[in-house]
C-alpha cells in the first residue's frame, strides 16, 4: 500500500486443510471492493500448490470480474505454477522472485522458506 496509495485494498482469509493425500484451502474471510473490469493484485507469500490462488480467485469474481490479475509470490514450486496455468481462465501475470525446486510428501516447497507463508499472521490453532 505504500506504492499504491491511491489503490483500493482487500484481503482474504485462506489457509490449507492438511492432510497426506490432498490439500483441500479453507477460505473463512473475503473482504474485497467491487472488482469488474479492475487490475487485481493477489499477494501471497508463496505459491506452492496454487490452490490458495485459484480457490481465491474463485471466490473474488463474485465481485466481478477483474480485467487482469497479477499474482505475487515470493517463491513458487514448479507444480503450483503448472496448476495455476491449468486452472486459471482469467488473464493474468505470475510475478515471483524464484522457482524453488519442486514440493515434498507434505506439499511444502522444497528448500522453501519454512514457517514464513503459514505463520505470517500468527499461529494456527
Amino acid at each position: 500500500m505504500n506504492y499504491f496509495d491511491d489503490a483500493d485494498a482487500g484481503f482474504i482469509g485462506a489457509y490449507r486443510k492438511e492432510s497426506t493425500e490432498e490439500i483441500t484451502i479453507n477460505l473463512d474471510y473475503l473482504a474485497t471492493p467491487h472488482l469488474e473490469k479492475r487490475e487485481v493484485i493477489l499477494v501471497d507469500p508463496m505459491l506452492a500448490t496454487g490452490k490458495s490462488f485459484i480457490r481465491a480467485v474463485n471466490e473474488i469474481v463474485s465481485r466481478g470480474i477483474p480485467k487482469h490479475l497479477h499474482l505475487a509470490a515470493l517463491i513458487a514450486s514448479p507444480e503450483g505454477i503448472e496448476y495455476i496455468k491449468k486452472n486459471l481462465k482469467l488473464p493474468y501475470t505470475l510475478y515471483t522472485f524464484s522457482i524453488d525446486e519442486h514440493l515434498d510428501d507434505h506439499f511444502y516447497i522444497v528448500p522453501g522458506l519454512g514457517d514464513a507463508g503459514d505463520l505470517s499472521y500468527g499461529e494456527k490453532i
